[in-house]
Parts: C-alpha cells; sequence; structure tokens
C-alpha cells in the first residue's frame, strides 16, 4: 500500500541476490508501517527447502529467536535517521498472507 513493490522476506541459509525469481512457500506476514504507511512484508521459504528438510511450513515453525530479530531489526532500523517511524504490528499467518498477496495483485492490475 506504500506505492512500492510487495516485500518478501526469504528466510534461507543460503545467499540470495536482490530481485531474483524463485518458488517459495508463504509462511505468513509481518503486518509492518514505516512513516504512517503500511508497507507488510510476506515471510516465506525456498519453496524446495530440503537444506532443513522442508520443516518449515508456518511461521510457528520458525526459531521464536529469529523471529524476535526479525521484529528488532524493523522496529530500529531507521533509528538514526528518522526514530520512531518504524513499528512492527504484528505477525499473522498463511492466510492472512494470501490475502496481502491478493490485494497487492489487485494494486498491480489497478494502476495498469
Amino acid at each position: 500500500e506504500d506505492g512500492d513493490e510487495l516485500d518478501v522476506l526469504m528466510v534461507t541459509d543460503q545467499p540470495l541476490t536482490t530481485g531474483i525469481y524463485t518458488k517459495a512457500r508463504v509462511l505468513g506476514v509481518m503486518k509492518f508501517v514505516d512513516s504512517d504507511e503500511v508497507d507488510d512484508k510476506v515471510i516465506c521459504v525456498p519453496a524446495d527447502d530440503r537444506n532443513n528438510g522442508d520443516k518449515y511450513q508456518t511461521l510457528e515453525d520458525l526459531p521464536k529467536q529469529l523471529i524476535k530479530q526479525i521484529e528488532f531489526h524493523f522496529n530500529h532500523y531507521k533509528d538514526l535517521k528518522k526514530p520512531g517511524t518504524t513499528v512492527v504490528k504484528s505477525f499473522e499467518g498463511v492466510e492472512s498472507a494470501k490475502e496481502v498477496i491478493k490485494a497487492a495483485i489487485q494494486r498491480w492490475n489497478d494502476a495498469e
């Protein structure tokens, strides 16, 4: 809703290049506000997550410490330039993530 493309956080132990295309398994969504604009982040893993035994199916499967680190990062990454402008509202499951994705697709289609 911030006018940018939908953001995706790909959880993987392999390095990825920014802007690549790959199949992903959606785990959930981080509901996020940046400078008073909705800027949700879809959280996923590679669709073929064999390095982790395909054990990540939902956000609850991710290590709790990783979720805390993601939340801390996004709550504070702009503190030096614009303190207090980013807020992680919540982490929600696959169904909520699908709604965020559908809404982003609709905005894209409406913009054409």
